[in-house]
């Protein structure tokens, strides 16, 4: 090792560079460089730089640089490649954040990712899930789903299911295997299955199984199965 300042405690085969860096109960480790990073009780993981990374208590895990990024509590196999503020963590194995601020990635979520972005937040077993960018998207409770991107949607208590931007968009409430294709304030809920709003402003799609509202404003589809507006 080398570098300033740093501290290696009860770990072997540890390497430590950098300044102000500390390895503590954490064997076959690395810090490659940057400053204030710290590793605690995790085994064969790696922090490449940056500023006041951590990771602890999470086995065969990376994180890549950036700064105040956190990857902890049994979140193995897991990492976060840079940004800042981002936090990886409670059980979220083998589950990534690919960059960019305040994302949030939680509650047993495994094998999910957030490609980056800002204050998205992937949380609640929402297991196999993605959210691919933009800005404060949300995916909660809800597996094998994604946000391809666009701000301030939300997927919740749905598996299987879809936005893939525009904003303000919420799909809710057991509708599996649905999606909101775009546009803003659309509302896919109350599990309505197989079912789709393909774009416009303020449509809402509730109770109808195998149904579509294709696009256009103020629409509502309610308690119809194999209809489309």
């Amino acid at each position: 090792g080398g570098g300033q300042n740093n501290k290696l405690i009860s770990s072997n085969d540890a390497n430590l560079y950098g300044i102000n860096n500390k390895i503590e109960s954490s064997g076959t480790s690395n810090i490659g460089g940057g400053s204030s990073n710290t590793i605690e009780s995790s085994q064969n993981v790696n922090i490449g730089g940056g500023t006041q990374n951590t990771i602890e208590s999470s086995n065969k895990s990376n994180i890549g640089g950036g700064q105040f990024n956190t990857l902890t509590n049994s979140s193995a196999y897991s990492s976060i490649s840079g940004g800042c503020n981002n936090l990886l963590t409670s059980s979220s194995r083998y589950s990534s954040i690919n960059g960019g601020c305040i994302n949030k990635l939680s509650d047993n979520s495994c094998y999910s990712s957030i490609n980056g972005g800002k204050t998205n937040t992937i949380i609640d077993n929402s297991c196999g899930s993605l959210i691919s960018g933009g800005q404060t998207n949300k995916i909660i409770d809800s597996k094998w789903s994604s946000v391809n991107g666009g701000c301030c949607n939300t997927v919740s208590n749905t598996n299987v299911s879809y936005i893939g931007g525009g904003s303000s968009n919420k799909l809710t409430d057991s509708s599996y295997r649905s999606t909101i294709v775009g546009g803003s304030n659309n509302l896919l809920t109350s599990s309505s299955r197989y079912s789709s709003i393909g774009g416009g402003f303020y449509n809402t799609l509730s109770q109808s199984n195998y149904t579509s509202i294709d696009g256009g404003r103020c629409n509502t589809l309610n308690s119809s199965n194999f209809s489309t507006i």
